[in-house]
Order: structure tokens, then C-alpha cells, then sequence
């Protein structure tokens, strides 16, 4: 077993589209073709993935982009689209992310 490997992944391969998510940032989006589910809550994001929940994420808005970094800053730095229906894609997210 490798002592060394952090908690968290460093961020899941699907990542939704947000912009359907609620105004501001914050809400739970699914992806339409994994079925994740991406909540969104006062900076902080958590990832349900076929029932097992990774919490701990912080997320930053930026304008029509959203910057994702794993818990502890152990991971690198990821950004997705908001779209303009509000769906968000990108960091291989396999559909798009919609509010749910």
C-alpha cells in the first residue's frame, strides 16, 4: 500500500457543466451521460459517483468558468464551462452537467 497516495482523486475524469445549477454558483447539476452528481454549496463542491460521495472540493467562479481544486490543495487545478443554457462542460465531463 503506498503511504504516500492522497485521500482524494485528484479530481474525478467526469466534471459537469454548471450553468443550469442556480444563479451564482451553487445547486446540484447531474451529467447526462455518467450520471454524476455535482453539488455545489458556498465554495465548497461534492462529487457522487455510483453512490460513494468525495466532498472537500473548492470551487471558484470566474466569470463564464469555474476553477476546481482537490481537498488540501494535494491535486492539481481544473476549470469547466458555463454554457450558455447554464450547463457545464469541460475537464472531461462526458456530456454536460445540468441542474438537477
Amino acid at each position: 500500500m503506498n503511504d504516500h497516495a492522497p485521500k482524494y482523486p485528484a479530481l474525478p475524469l467526469p466534471i459537469p457543466a454548471l450553468g443550469g445549477c442556480g444563479s451564482g454558483v451553487s445547486g446540484t447539476c447531474t451529467d447526462s451521460v455518467s450520471g454524476n452528481q455535482w453539488s455545489f454549496d458556498g465554495g465548497e463542491l461534492t462529487i457522487t459517483n455510483s453512490g460513494m460521495s468525495m466532498g472537500g472540493y473548492k470551487y471558484e467562479p470566474d466569470s463564464d468558468k469555474i476553477r476546481l481544486s482537490a481537498p488540501g490543495g494535494a491535486g492539481r487545478t481544473l476549470e469547466i464551462s458555463i454554457k450558455d443554457k447554464g450547463c457545464l462542460s469541460g475537464a472531461g465531463i462526458p456530456g454536460e452537467a445540468c441542474k438537477s
